[in-house]
């Protein structure tokens, strides 16, 4: 599966406006995902990836090699950090326009661009 930076953008921008300080869970997430086209399976591997990633914080309930129910999700310190270099649509349409250019991007190369962006945007 791959990682989709649209959906992780507007998913962790939910998080931080959504959660309340125990954080989100399962009723929530899969309502948003829902609201977003995107599948149970989909919403959990971002977060399993992000977790992974230490942007958020989060607990997984499986059940037949599936995550059932996630719970405690909230974003970390380096999740808000991530979340406010790619925070404002204008840098974010550059940044996608950027690493556009390459096959694959990582987190920190998109933050990279991103903070580049924000920096061209304010002369630096």
């Amino acid at each position: 599966m791959k990682l989709d930076y649209d959906f992780i953008r507007k998913l962790l921008i939910h998080v931080e406006e959504k959660a309340p300080l125990q954080g989100l869970d399962s009723k929530d997430l899969f309502e948003f995902a829902k609201s977003t086209d995107k599948s149970n399976n989909e919403l959990s591997y971002t977060i399993s990836k992000l977790k992974e990633g230490n942007l958020v914080t989060a607990n997984f309930i499986y059940a037949n090699n599936t995550i059932k129910i996630i719970t405690n999700v909230n974003l970390t310190y380096s999740g808000h950090e991530y979340l406010n270099s790619i925070r404002d649509n204008k840098i974010w349409k550059a940044t996608k326009k950027v690493s556009s250019k390459l096959s694959g991007i990582s987190f920190e190369v998109l933050k990279a661009i991103a903070i580049h962006e924000i920096n061209k945007t304010i002369g630096l």
